[in-house]
């Protein structure tokens, strides 16, 4: 027997669940749906209802985190419940000027800089002459910060890489 099946998701797609969850997950026609169509929605119990939560048997006020930042993924490895500061400690991130998460420019200073806004303080890095550099410096602030729920600019093995907000 397979470790995972496919849930067909319509439009060609399919979601992946474990396979102690496929019959639960099997009760109900799921969709793209949500903000931006990008998670598996469906109705269930009269309400609209998403998969990774049936599958995490996430109450009302529960946040469920796809590790791997996947919405299609809805393997029990890659879903874990979370608060909301570390679920978006590793949302993807929407592009800026320099291409990469938390570094600001500061062009009267012609410096870069990087930093995070976690739970009401700003965490800042050193100024620097290179986004790469202050990119660096927000990977070591974002490790320390958010541990396994951080993503990246430049990840090490095992790490999650940040990707901008709508591919690339």
């Amino acid at each position: 027997m397979p470790s995972y099946f496919k849930i067909p998701i319509g439009e060609g797609k399919h979601a992946l669940v474990d396979a102690c969850d496929y019959e639960l997950a099997s009760e109900y026609s799921w969709h793209l749906g949500g903000t931006d169509r990008k998670y598996v929605a469906g109705t269930v119990n009269g309400s609209t209802g998403y998969l990774h939560r049936v599958v995490m048997g996430a109450g009302p006020d529960d946040i469920v985190d796809h590790r791997d930042g996947n919405p299609l993924n809805c393997r029990r490895d890659n879903l874990r419940m979370a608060t909301h500061s570390q679920n978006g400690a590793n949302r993807s991130f929407h592009r800026n000027q320099n291409g990469y998460r938390g570094v600001a420019h500061y062009p009267k200073r012609n410096k870069y800089q990087g930093r995070i806004r976690h739970e009401g303080g700003i965490y800042r890095g050193p100024y620097r002459d290179s986004a790469v550099q202050a990119a660096t410096d927000y990977d070591a602030l974002a490790r320390g910060l958010f541990g396994e729920f951080a993503s990246f600019n430049f990840p090490r093995q095992g790490e999650r890489h940040c990707k901008p907000a709508g591919g690339a």
